[in-house]
């Protein structure tokens, strides 16, 4: 069994309705220059390289200080919630030429980049993943229709992919068989896309309980199991399932 530890990059506050107290060193309360807000949500502003090196400098300092087997992340670059203005000051300080997409996706690129390299400068044997969001782009492949992970997150998984900047990627394919967002079409084209990295698709066992499927179609009892056995069939090395909370029971 291995550890490895996950976290939330550039997201600061979950709600800022929240009345909590902040403590004095909290990164909100130190650097405030550094936040963007984006409805009730904050964020660090991936576009200030500041912001981006103290997401660094904490994950680090987890390599550093803790014998974990992995280091991994979630897909929280970019908000789904989309971003307007929020970010101007920096891209008129930081812009460098780019446009304003090209800008916000190469602020991402490189700080999987230079995380990833951090991490291995710092112990090679810790692996290095990231679960983005399941759709790359809408209509690929042919038949997906959802929203473009690359284009609103601004996480563009086949460049981390392409040039090996991680050990694996778990795209968050929270969906069943079949439909617009259908599994085995999305695990299939994720599989090609690999470079020789390993692929873990992120499946929803939420999704099979009636207490945490929400407003999402409530699974079938044969669908974990199906997915499972599916990617066995197809050789992709393992699934992560989301989330812990949710036991898999016999049906």
């Amino acid at each position: 069994m291995e550890l490895h530890a996950w976290f939330n990059p550039f997201r600061v506050i979950r709600s800022t309705n929240s009345t909590y107290p902040k403590d004095s060193l909290h990164v909100s309360i130190r650097h405030p220059e550094w936040m963007i807000p984006i409805k009730n949500i904050l964020l660090l502003d991936p576009g200030i390289p500041a912001a981006r090196q103290y997401i660094i400098d904490v994950a680090t300092d987890i390599v550093k200080r803790y014998e974990v087997d992995g280091l991994h992340y979630d897909d929280y670059f970019y908000p789904y919630e989309g971003i307007d203005n929020q970010d101007a000051a920096s891209f008129a300080k930081y812009g460098n030429g780019l446009s304003l997409n090209a800008w916000r996706e190469d602020n991402i690129n490189r700080f999987v980049k230079e995380l990833g390299a951090a991490t291995l400068a710092l112990k090679p044997l810790v692996k290095y993943g990231i679960s983005p969001f399941g759709i790359w782009r809408n209509g690929v492949p042919a038949g997906i229709t959802g929203l473009s992970g690359a284009d609103v997150t601004y996480g563009n998984a086949v460049v981390w992919l392409e040039n090996q900047w991680i050990d694996y990627l778990a795209p968050q394919l929270y969906w069943r068989f079949g439909g617009n967002q259908d599994f085995e079409k999305l695990a299939n084209w994720w599989k090609t896309q690999m470079n020789g990295r390993h692929l873990y698709p992120g499946i929803a066992i939420f999704r099979a309980d009636p207490s945490t499927a929400g407003t999402a179609a409530l699974y079938s009892p044969a669908e974990i199991p199906n997915q499972i056995y599916f990617t066995r069939q197809k050789n992709i090395p393992g699934v992560i399932m989301f989330r812990a909370a949710n036991p898999l029971t016999p049906q």
